[in-house]
């Protein structure tokens, strides 16, 4: 671990709110106070943070309350009953997570954490002091100040996940999803004998929300690549089949979310420019903050029963209707004739019904016939044609605008009811093969439908 016994401490904003709490709250609360968590861990893998832990012996609420106002930031009550509260400050782009201690003792705190790699201290009246020597390189030795009951520093050396105590995938076996989640994020390893205490409390893991398994199961697909970890999940711990107990049909499909990892990977890095429509696809936010990409992972691995696995993943009506359309959008490649699978009018063909969910549909239906097929780089050429038409409609969505309006139609036409609805959808549907450019063409094609009720 080349980065713990001297880390480069860049954050100032880390700092100016540690002098602001210090300075605020004076020197026998800061005393009892200590930085904790993954904010010691990644500081001492050298990794920036703005989410800051603080483990305060005290009356958490009120000093956390307090604090709050006086920075001018957000509180919010996270755990009432185990004093988590919430500090969010926009002034310092800093979030601090204030606990109250499990216990009477530091030790006994800190070992009740999920991994020794996040059950380490450091006194934040020490770690200031250290922040305001001489130092000009701001380079500081940081394991003598760190408070390490469990060996968390030899498991950070070493790249590897421990538990902090023995029964905590028992206590909370949402750590068996975060530990590897956590191995994912930070490139550790987990020992065969930690993962054989993770199969032992599987059966545990339907205790546990699915709001809180959705957020660990994301954390993992946020990471790029990721199809190892997910092996770990689906071939080592099986913890995935205990989750969704066969409502998956049997469908987990690891090799094919393999194959899309690297088709997006190809995607983004040799096929299209950084602000291209196929480019931002995967980083658009489509619900609650979560992104195109995770998603199409999800559908990648449970193929046709991903709207399945996502309904009882609580996630939103949105993104389920994306996972409907990519089904439905291989549905309909399946179904159409040899002679419609020119690249221009495959896209076209789908682009009407799915228009920018077109992309994911092509990326999972060429993926997965690349892999299955004898012919895999001919699939991926096909792909990658299929996103340069993508592009073209995309480009025309994107600069869309309405020559008429429903109410236009109307007074004009004898068109009524969900026949408006209809002509209006064609309407943009020719607006975006490019056959309709202007107005007169727009009145001109509506004219043409209107003739097909007269």
């Amino acid at each position: 671990m080349s980065k713990t016994n001297n880390v480069v401490v860049h954050n100032k904003h880390v700092r100016e709110v540690l002098e602001e709490f210090k300075e605020f709250c004076g020197p026998q609360i800061v005393q009892s106070t200590y930085l904790v968590g993954g904010f010691v861990r990644d500081l001492l893998l050298g990794r920036y943070s703005s989410d800051v832990d603080f483990l305060v012996f005290g009356d958490t609420q009120e000093i956390a309350r307090k604090f709050a106002d006086h920075i001018q930031a957000s509180f919010i009550t996270l755990d009432e009953e185990h004093h988590v509260y919430r500090i969010v400050s926009k002034k310092y782009n800093i979030q601090i997570d204030m606990v109250g201690p499990k216990g009477n003792l530091l030790k006994e705190d800190l070992l009740k954490r999920d991994f020794t790699v996040n059950a380490m201290a450091l006194p934040i009246s020490d770690f200031l002091q250290f922040l305001c020597s001489n130092n000009t390189n701001k380079t500081i030795n940081l394991n003598r100040m760190v408070i390490d009951y469990g060996d968390g520093l030899q498991h950070l050396q070493e790249k590897i996940l421990v538990p902090a105590y023995p029964h905590t995938f028992i206590d909370d076996p949402l750590r068996i999803l975060r530990g590897v989640r956590l191995a994912a994020q930070l490139g550790f390893t987990i020992p065969e004998t930690i993962k054989h205490s993770m199969r032992e409390a599987i059966s545990l893991i339907r205790e546990v929300s699915a709001e809180r398994i959705r957020d660990e199961l994301w954390g993992v697909f946020r990471i790029n690549p990721s199809s190892q970890y997910i092996r770990v999940l689906v071939d080592e711990i099986q913890i995935l089949q205990e989750i969704f107990d066969n409502k998956t049909g049997n469908e987990i499909d690891l090799e094919k979310y393999q194959q899309v990892e690297r088709s997006v990977h190809l995607i983004l890095e040799e096929i299209v420019e950084e602000e291209a429509p196929a480019h931002t696809y995967f980083y658009q936010i489509v619900a609650g903050g979560n992104a195109r990409g995770p998603l199409l992972k999800l559908a990648a691995l449970f193929g046709t029963s991903a709207p399945a696995v996502g309904k009882l993943l609580k996630l939103s009506a949105r993104e389920i209707s994306i996972l409907n359309s990519w089904n439905r959008g291989i549905e309909r490649i399946k179904s159409l004739p040899q002679s419609d699978f020119d690249n221009q009018k495959l896209v076209q063909i789908l682009f009407h019904d799915l228009e920018l969910e077109t992309l994911g549909t092509l990326i999972l239906y060429h993926t997965g016939q690349a892999y299955c097929g004898d012919n895999q780089s001919m699939e991926l050429e096909q792909l990658q044609k299929g996103i340069i038409t993508y592009e073209l409609f995309a480009r025309r969505l994107a600069n869309l605008r309405p020559f008429i309006s429903g109410n236009e139609i109307i007074q004009e036409l004898s068109i009524q009811g969900k026949d408006i609805g209809t002509c209006l959808k064609l309407l943009r549907a020719a607006q975006i093969d490019g056959v309709v450019q202007n107005r007169e063409q727009a009145l001109e094609f509506v004219r043409s439908y209107s003739s097909n009720f007269s």
